[in-house]
Formats: C-alpha cells, sequence, structure tokens
C-alpha cells in the first residue's frame, strides 16, 4: 500500500468531510488507487484523483464547501483543485445524469470527459483504510482496469501511463493469493506467470455490464499494436532484458487475460 504524505491525507480527510455534508459519494481513482492495491515502487504521482457523484451544474455547492475550508480551484484546468495544504486534486463529477450520458462536459473550456466505468467505479468502490483517521472509497483493480482501457480508448495518444499501468496489474495481480492455483486456472492451462492476467480478466468479467464488455472487446484488438504493445511489454515483463522476449511474454498475458474474460 502507497504511503500517503500527511498533506495529502489531511486535504482527503477534509474532501470526505465535506462530501459527507452533502450527502455524496466519493471514490479514490487513478495511480494512487492503484497504489493502494499494488506494491509498485516504479508508479509515483503526486495526484489525488478522485471521482464525485455530483452532476456538473451542482458543482457550485461543492465548490463553495472547499473554498471555505481554504481550497481553490486551477484557473486554466477546471477540473483541477488545490487544498490549503496545496495539495492538488484533481474532482471528476460524475453524478446521476453524467453517468448515464457517458460524459460531462466542462461549462468553461467546453472540454469534455467521458465516463466509461463510472458505474463500476460507485457501485463497487472498496472502504479502504489509507492512514489511521483516514478511510476513504477506493475502486479495485478490476474496476480500474476498465476505467484505464476507456481512458485510453478516449485519447490514445496521451494515456501511455494507462497502458503502463495495465501491464503492472496483469503481471502482479493475485500474486499475493493462492487463487493462481485455483482449478479453474489449472483447468484452463494457462502457465503460472500468466496467470495473474487470467484471473483479472475473471473478475473485470463478473463485474462488467453489456456496454462495459463491448468496451473491453474493443480495447483488447488495439494492445498488441505497434508503441501500445511496447509500453504494456515494458511494465508487464520486467525480467527480461529482450524487448522480443518482453513481448513474447506480454502477448501471452493478453491472451491468458481474454481467456478469463470470456470464460463468463
Amino acid at each position: 500500500m502507497i504511503k500517503l504524505l500527511p498533506e495529502q491525507i489531511e486535504s482527503l480527510q477534509e474532501l470526505n468531510d465535506v462530501c459527507g455534508e452533502l450527502k455524496l459519494k466519493a471514490v479514490l481513482i487513478g495511480a494512487i488507487a492503484y497504489r493502494t492495491w499494488l506494491d509498485d515502487e516504479n508508479r509515483t504521482t503526486e495526484d489525488l484523483d478522485v471521482a464525485v457523484a455530483i452532476d456538473i451544474d451542482e458543482m457550485p455547492l461543492l465548490a463553495g464547501k472547499l473554498e471555505a475550508r481554504g481550497w481553490h480551484q486551477d484557473q486554466t484546468r477546471e477540473h483541477r483543485w488545490y487544498s490549503g495544504k496545496a495539495v492538488r486534486v484533481d474532482l471528476l463529477p460524475a453524478g446521476p445524469k453524467a453517468r448515464a450520458e457517458g460524459k460531462v462536459t466542462w461549462p468553461r473550456s467546453k472540454m469534455v470527459m467521458q465516463l466509461d466505468g463510472f458505474e463500476l467505479a460507485f457501485a463497487h468502490a472498496v472502504r479502504t483504510t489509507l492512514a489511521p483517521r483516514c478511510d476513504f472509497d477506493v475502486v479495485p483493480l478490476p474496476v480500474l482496469v476498465v476505467l484505464k482501457m476507456a481512458a485510453f480508448m478516449d485519447a490514445p495518444h496521451n494515456r501511455s501511463k494507462d497502458i503502463q499501468d495495465l501491464g503492472a496489474m496483469m503481471r502482479m495481480y493475485g500474486d499475493d493469493s493462492t487463487r493462481r492455483f485455483d482449478d479453474v486456472v489449472i483447468n484452463a492451462g494457462v502457465q503460472y506467470d500468466a496467470a495473474g492476467a487470467f484471473l483479472l480478466g475473471l473478475d473485470v468479467s463478473t463485474i462488467c455490464s453489456s456496454s462495459e464488455r463491448k468496451l473491453v472487446k474493443s480495447f483488447l484488438p488495439k494492445l498488441p499494436e505497434g508503441g501500445a504493445l511496447t509500453l504494456f511489454a515494458r511494465s508487464a515483463v520486467r525480467t527480461m532484458d529482450e524487448p522480443e522476449e518482453q513481448e513474447v511474454m506480454a502477448g501471452a498475458l493478453i491472451n491468458a487475460f481474454e481467456a478469463g474474460f470470456n470464460l463468463r
């Protein structure tokens, strides 16, 4: 689990309190969620990424509460906030109306952010103790996989971190449990090194609705293409030095994930 800085903890506590006052659900997504579940020291971040179940037209209610606590909004990027402790927090308003439309449009910039997978984020978030006296809802890894696939599909040229995270998640998933020896893995003929990817595909499939299944199936064929595969391989297979060996093993992980996903 990632060790948060004191100012990050205090900022999350404040956000949690404000959302509690407004009866809003807030969920950690992004790199902090990734590091909550995976011990990956190669993945660093200073941001807190939080999805809040509020629609954009109600955002002034949340903004007023935050500003009263010393928070301020970035002048050029509407989703970016800074807490009173100067912690950078990216807030994504993903209320019921926005999730139904599948997107949120920012009023000033008119920038559109897609919200594919965010129904899963709110439905499956896990209440987690991130630090003493700091409990927060965090998306589990299967949901994070869907969110990262959706982010890549929305802007493939700007989402290299998402591809790298997907590689690491497929490599590391389930390596701290006995699930890699389950009958479902053995019966599928999946090798131990690819068992995590198989189990991750299985768990993603379990939570997906028809629209999210379509998203995953649309994403998977794009992963072996050109630069995406290179980024994925570097993160997924760090024990091999030769790019050719990395890509072979990366291909095995992708195939195992797809096999697990298609099992259900």
